[in-house]
């Protein structure tokens, strides 16, 4: 009997990682279709269905930031605004405190207005590292033993007092993606 990609309870059902709510349908017209082929690890119930909605907020994240690409975008546009009007309470609550912001990329850009949010981070860790324990159980066909940290890229800290971590993250980032371009790209097992 399979374990739980997450915990030592027996799997009861495929999980898949990242969740396939991050990727839209194929719509009439579009070329690609993001939900072939998507990775499944053997997953418990909690760490499955139960985290359904950890998955919506982090895909919803996601799709709302600056440096979200145009499949992101096309996500935000059909899924999650779709998903706002039929259930309301998360995009809401994500909207909940906006903060107005006027962002200007570098000085030959025109400035922009947009919104900042408070965002609930540990939700946001918890999701994160779960998909990094699919993703590792998927690689090695066994669970990670360990601590997992994980590190948004995606997110920034507004308040003055947590500038130096954003430039940590920054840091962070311009680390993690020269060891992971000097390694060749593998596809499968």
């Amino acid at each position: 009997m399979q374990t739980c990609y997450c915990c030592p309870e027996p799997s009861t059902s495929r999980e898949h990682v990242p969740p396939k709510c991050f990727f839209p349908k194929k719509i009439d017209g579009d070329e690609i279709d993001y939900r072939l082929n998507l990775m499944t690890v053997p997953s418990c119930n909690a760490h499955n269905q139960a985290k359904t909605n950890d998955d919506e907020y982090l895909r919803t994240i996601i799709t709302m930031c600056l440096s979200a690409n145009s499949i992101a975008t096309k996500q935000f546009r059909s899924t999650v605004l779709r998903g706002a009007q039929e259930q309301p309470g998360l995009l809401r609550s994500i909207l909940s405190s906006p903060k107005q912001l006027i962002i200007q990329e570098d000085v030959s850009s025109e400035p922009f207005d947009t919104v900042a949010v408070e965002i609930d981070r540990p939700r946001i860790d918890s999701s994160l590292r779960q998909i990094a324990l699919g993703i590792y159980h998927n690689k090695y066909e066994k669970p990670f033993i360990g601590c997992v940290d994980v590190f948004p890229f995606f997110l920034a800290d507004l308040t003055s007092e947590y500038s130096a971590y954003n430039e940590a993250m920054l840091n962070i980032r311009h680390t993690c993606d020269h060891v992971i371009l000097s390694y060749p790209p593998k596809f499968g097992h």
